[in-house]
């Protein structure tokens, strides 16, 4: 292992010894909607839905702790990238449409 990093704990975010004692999942529940993972999309989905329809229910479900992958390891992954070139994209749609496009997902980074 790199020493310089193996100072770091396995999540910063989990480093706070919180204790998480849930009980395991019963082997049959009803709810309106389910959701796998308690990581940060699980997590605001669950939220927004709520905001939406307060009388929900919901189950997050989670196999290990909430935040235990990427979403408690690193701030995400943001690119503007896309998987074709401009040009390409600009011979199958537009000169215009391929620019307006790349300004939008330099935007969503921002």
């Amino acid at each position: 292992m790199n020493e310089t990093f193996a100072q770091w704990p396995d999540s910063l975010w989990r480093d706070g010894q919180l204790n998480w004692n849930f009980d395991c999942l019963p082997r049959e529940f009803s709810c309106d909607v389910a959701i796998v993972g308690a990581g940060f999309t699980g997590l605001w989905t669950a939220h927004h839905l709520l905001e939406i329809d307060p009388h929900l229910s919901i189950a997050i479900i989670e196999a290990r702790q909430p935040g235990f992958g990427a979403s408690g390891r690193n701030g995400g992954w943001c690119s503007a990238l896309y998987p074709t070139s401009l040009a390409t994209i600009a011979e199958e749609t537009s000169r215009e449409a391929a620019i307006n496009l790349q300004r939008h997902l330099i935007r969503t980074v921002e």
